[in-house]
């Protein structure tokens, strides 16, 4: 089973719990907006993931830059599916990125 979440910059902070509550080697695949008027791009998030203590090769990264500033709202269901489509298992848990899981939901 694969974890999936989308989030943004601000919320990259609650990938330490959840890579910490989530069991290795079970996969974890996340998507990340990256809004228009924003500088970083993939590389600072995947050195954030490691700062946090995620372990990279079991995750999935899909970045969502919006480099032309089209978007007016957060696009959370675009963003989920991206997240989705990162799971290469049988299931998937979709979480929201404001939860926390709880220890032991996957066993």
């Amino acid at each position: 089973m694969t974890l999936t979440t989308q989030l943004s910059l601000d919320r990259m902070w609650i990938m330490k719990h959840q890579c910490d509550r989530w069991p290795v080697p079970q996969p974890i695949s996340i998507a990340v907006y990256l809004p228009h008027d924003d500088k970083r791009n993939e590389s600072f998030v995947t050195d954030d993931l490691e700062r946090l203590g995620c372990d990279l090769s079991r995750m999935t990264i899909t970045i969502l830059k919006d480099s032309k500033g089209t978007l007016r709202d957060y696009p959370v269901n675009q963003l989920r599916n991206l997240a989705l489509e990162g799971v290469q298992t049988t299931h998937a848990a979709y979480i929201d990125s404001d939860f926390m899981i709880s220890r032991g939901l996957h066993g």
